[in-house]
């Protein structure tokens, strides 16, 4: 009886109670950016008494609650946000809940006006085609969810949204010559500046891959082969050299052979038929492949020949041998069957 005397008595009070949000130095044309703003919360009573109770203080941002504190009904909450950004704008309002009872303010709208400035960075500003580059796009000092754009000559090529205020990304530029990259970034509505723009030079690659094996015809089981791969140019490039590049030969999923700019391999037919064999070079991200087959022949020589001819003679006998044997066995059951037939007329 006495809870039911106490909340039908907060839930009087709330009635007459109205909550008050105030953000203080608040224009209406908002803020800019590095203002350092005060929420004050606070109740206006329309009558007196029961000014002792103790209720809960919620600020809400944007309907999610941002700051919680119990106070004495009859005081006020203040939170403060000190140097704004723009990841501060939204709608604000604030609640107090007294004995299971809750009443809201009207939201108060918030602009932080400004962003920083971005700024990029690249890992390098040379780069070979197909060659991944890596680029950092920051914006200084700004808070919350930002979504960062990159650009090539003024086209999107990667989006990136993050709660942190810069981020990382890879891609590769397509075309040879040279790339104008920026970036630039938002946060909620509001868009940022262009940052800094970053030259980037894409090189045609400058060299070749040359697969050859020796000899390239007349291999035979138990012939000895040689394979040999090469990237061409190689030792007038000092970019590639810089750049550890690897050779690696392959026959399906096994390895035969690395090197960096040359290999080469010698091995034995083992068996009859096709072989394939691959050559792989990578420097970077870039990876350039080619393909040679080698047919692998049986030997026919006099020993071989002769052991053949040995088995298609054998195999003719065997089969001459059964015809005869068959065609016998057939006359003899059809005289046993006459000579059957004729003893059983006479008796």
């Amino acid at each position: 009886m006495v809870l039911a005397s106490a909340s039908s008595t907060a839930s009087s009070w709330l009635d007459r109670m109205v909550v008050v949000l105030v953000l203080v130095s608040v224009l209406l044309s908002g803020v800019q950016r590095d203002t350092n703003m005060i929420l004050k919360c606070w109740t206006k009573v329309n009558t007196f008494g029961q000014e002792g109770l103790t209720g809960e203080f919620t600020i809400y941002k944007d309907n999610k609650p941002l700051y919680t504190k119990t106070s004495k009904t009859s005081g006020y909450v203040l939170f403060s946000l000190p140097h704004t950004r723009a990841s501060n704008s939204g709608s604000y309002s604030c609640g107090l809940k007294v004995q299971g009872q809750q009443k809201r303010s009207r939201q108060q709208k918030l602009t932080v006006k400004g962003l920083s400035k971005p700024v990029l960075h690249l890992d390098q500003s040379v780069v070979l085609e197909q060659e991944e580059l890596t680029a950092t796009c920051m914006a200084p000092g700004e808070t919350g969810d930002i979504i960062f754009t990159f650009y090539d000559n003024g086209t999107e090529i990667a989006r990136e949204g993050r709660n942190s205020n810069q981020v990382e990304v890879k891609f590769d530029l397509e075309g040879k010559g040279f790339h104008q990259i920026h970036c630039d970034y938002k946060v909620i509505s509001f868009k940022s500046s262009q940052s800094n723009s970053v030259m980037v030079q894409v090189k045609e690659l400058p060299f070749t891959l040359v697969l050859e094996i020796t000899p390239q015809s007349g291999i035979y089981v138990g012939d000895t082969f040689f394979i040999s791969c090469t990237v061409s140019n190689s030792s007038e490039d000092p970019y590639l050299n810089s750049k550890q590049p690897r050779l690696t030969l392959h026959q399906g999923i096994k390895t035969l052979a690395t090197g960096a700019t040359e290999l080469n391999h010698s091995m034995v037919g083992l068996t009859s038929g096709p072989q394939e064999f691959e050559c792989e070079f990578s420097i970077g991200y870039v990876v350039l492949e080619t393909l040679e087959t080698l047919l692998v022949s049986w030997r026919l020589d006099a020993d071989a020949i002769y052991w053949i001819v040995v088995a298609i003679v054998t195999v003719a006998a065997i089969f001459i041998i059964v015809v005869i044997w068959w065609y016998y066995r057939k006359r003899w059951r059809a005289r046993m069957s006459s000579n059957l037939s004729v003893e059983w007329n006479l008796s």
